[in-house]
């Protein structure tokens, strides 16, 4: 298999992905396996999306005005002259034109209609022959981390859509800098899944995140109902930003110092129930382990992944990506968990008549053939979007693979209570620190550990 590649599947011959036991290494198996993050599977609300109700979804926004409070408020008498007739009032002589019928000021309210649609992603593995792993030495062992592996993977899939959808579906991208710029989004403006953001302008950011940048986003935030909820701290924001990031802002930053103890942040802390793992000034902090990073190609940002596959002993192996460390710009997100909802289709039974497969739509990995299916068809489209389809005969139950399917919708519930940030990133910045102390010359030392030579007896 060719580096750099991700899905790349051979029509004419199973995969010989498992390695054999000759020559005889060590019996321990190195597990490939890295943390993944979840920051923003824990950001997200999640709720279901209803079957049997289309692939899109409509939906009215409701807005409530703001009451005017310029005018002045009117002085409430009952003096002699206001009062009226008996007459006028229906006999009642207590009444007066001020008391019984004040002027009024309108107040009203509005509605946004928005859409909002299901999308789909499916993975697979290649084909797996059991009569070629039964005879593969270590190969219960090797399936196990290879299953442990690719279900890690439901998790790195599902994050990376939430993390690029609180921008794709997003109104606005602001540009980090003293100009506090900003940009209206359009879907237009999306090359894949945010592998290219090409707005017809230069959308460089001028600074790196700061604190006194964060801070300028304090007031409209709050003026639009932030801590209105019980998810967030009251009077703290959520900020979604790398581990690297946040340490630069807090305790790498020596102009600020933070208010917060560091048990505040583990397990039983106070800040701990919120998703919080740092704080500075009002900004708690999330660590996202794998942010969106570009680089600037003339016209567009476009994007850098974590990890890059190249050529292993046998098959590929993921390589860590040195291009995104080094990447000079990043998003990070001011977020609330009320801002959008994910919602995952429900599949239902049609008819008792009809027995289709209910499946998962999670992205819950599940295995195809074996005993229960004699054909398997699979058809894979690589990384270059080449679609390749077979037909497996597998009328022994020796032939299977797995799969798994990934639905959902975005709901942009209150985009006005986020802010997806493009802001300038580097690794850190490194300073010579050279000794002032002169160098000294090498010294000889004696390592012999025996005692000097006693005299011989005669």
């Amino acid at each position: 298999m060719p580096a750099n590649t991700t899905a790349e599947f051979n029509c004419c011959s199973y995969y010989d992905f498992l390695f054999d036991r000759s020559p005889h290494f060590d019996n321990d198996v190195l597990k490939d396996w890295f943390p993944t993050d979840d920051a923003w599977i824990g950001q997200v609300s999640t709720r279901k999306w209803d079957a049997f109700t289309g692939t899109q979804h409509v939906y009215d926004r409701m807005h409530v005005g703001a009451p005017d409070m310029s005018k002045p408020w009117q002085l409430f008498s009952t003096a002699e002259g206001n009062f009226i007739t008996e007459a006028q009032a229906g006999g009642d002589s207590e009444c007066t034109d001020d008391a019984c019928c004040p002027s009024e000021i309108a107040v009203g309210w509005g509605s946004t209609r928005k859409t909002y649609d299901r999308y789909r992603q499916s993975y697979t593995t290649n084909p797996l022959c059991f009569d070629q792993i039964n005879t593969r030495a270590k190969a219960k062992e090797q399936m196990s981390q290879i299953v442990m592996g690719i279900k890690e993977m439901t998790r790195m899939i599902q994050s990376d859509y939430l993390r690029t959808a609180s921008t794709m579906f997003n109104d606005t991208l602001y540009i980090a800098g003293s100009a506090m710029s900003s940009v209206t989004l359009a879907s237009t403006m999306f090359t894949g899944q945010m592998k290219k953001i090409c707005t017809g302008t230069d959308i460089r950011p001028a600074s790196q995140l700061t604190i006194a940048y964060l801070s300028r986003f304090y007031e409209p935030l709050q003026y639009e109902g932030y801590f209105k909820s019980k998810y967030v701290p009251n009077g703290m924001f959520k900020l979604i930003t790398d581990p690297l990031t946040s340490q630069q802002l807090t305790n790498g930053n020596p102009a600020l110092v933070t208010g917060f103890r560091f048990t505040d942040f583990q397990k039983g802390g106070e800040m701990f129930k919120y998703g919080l793992s740092s704080a500075i000034g009002n900004f708690g902090i999330s660590w996202d382990g794998y942010p969106a990073r570009f680089y600037w190609d003339g016209a567009c940002m476009q994007r850098i992944w974590p990890y890059s596959n190249v050529a292993a002993t046998i098959g590929i192996k993921k390589q860590v990506s040195t291009d995104y460390i080094n990447a000079p710009y990043q998003i990070s997100q001011i977020w609330h968990p009320e801002a959008m909802m994910r919602l995952v289709p429900s599949l239902e039974s049609v008819h008792p008549e009809m027995p289709f497969l209910t499946r998962d739509l999670g992205g819950k990995w599940q295995f195809f053939g074996g005993n229960r299916d004699k054909t398997l068809v699979v058809t894979v489209t690589d990384s270059d979007g080449n679609a390749c389809k077979q037909v497996i005969d597998n009328k022994r139950g020796n032939q299977g693979l797995l799969w798994a399917d990934f639905e959902n919708a975005i709901k942009f519930e209150r985009p006005e209570l986020v802010r997806s940030i493009l802001h300038q990133r580097e690794p850190g910045c490194v300073v010579d620190l050279p000794s002032c102390t002169a160098n000294t010359e090498y010294v000889t030392q004696t390592w012999g550990g025996n005692p000097s030579c006693c005299t011989c007896l005669e």
